[in-house]
């Protein structure tokens, strides 16, 4: 296409890929290749595509992400009245953050803007399986149980609640799958996420709590 845009003449070139193909595999490459290239005088090369239209999109994205996560370590500290416990709970993000990058690895995929959106929007999911775990062994504790015990029970306990809240959301993401190849990776991605995650924080949450209160505990 040859388009006059601010006050230039702008010639634009499409492509379209063979299947199996990303634009991520190609455009690094063609964007090198086109800056070492000698062009006419008065010619130039500018980088555009929807990767650089959607650039600061990408970038409010992640600063969206870290808002929300500091917005919820100060509602965690409000409610807990704890930095240890709210870092505890915190972590469970990050577990989930190493299960969506295990999968996108496997698979081959990249990043993109909607599951971006997705991750953030889920994290509530996530941070909730770690309070009621967290919430469940202090009231454990305030009922004279012993540490381990309170651990315990409350890792028994909460199964099942945990188990429910991820299933419900998955259930509902599966028909996604079934629109299109696009909506099936995502969802297949986030039915992942959602899975490793609570699977970790069922794991990683006690063992946590045991670290930092063994020895008040055992006092």
């Amino acid at each position: 296409r040859v388009s006059r845009e601010d006050g230039d003449l702008t010639i634009v070139v499409d492509s379209d890929l063979t299947p199996g193909s990303t634009p991520t595999d190609f455009q690094p490459k063609l964007t090198a290749f086109a800056e070492q290239y000698n062009f006419p005088q008065g010619i130039g090369f500018k980088v555009g595509g929807e990767n650089a239209a959607n650039a600061e999109l990408i970038q409010a994205t992640f600063v969206a992400l870290a808002i929300a996560i500091f917005l919820t370590f100060l509602i965690l500290v409000y409610q807990f009245n704890s930095l240890k416990q709210s870092t505890m709970i915190l972590y469970s993000i990050i577990t989930a953050m190493l299960g969506v990058n295990i999968w996108l690895f496997i698979t081959g995929n990249p990043y993109s803007m909607p599951f971006m959106i997705w991750f953030i929007s889920l994290i509530g999911i996530v941070v909730n399986n770690a309070i009621f775990i967290i919430d469940k062994i202090n009231t454990n504790l305030a009922a004279w149980l012993p540490l381990k015990l309170a651990i315990l029970n409350a890792g028994s306990t909460r199964f099942k609640p945990v188990l429910i809240s991820s299933l419900t959301t998955i259930l509902g993401i599966i028909t996604l799958a079934r629109k299109d190849e696009f909506w099936a990776g995502l969802a297949r991605t986030v039915v992942f996420w959602l899975l490793f995650s609570s699977f970790m924080t069922l794991l990683s949450i006690p063992h946590l709590y045991y670290n930092k209160y063994k020895k008040k505990g055992e006092e």
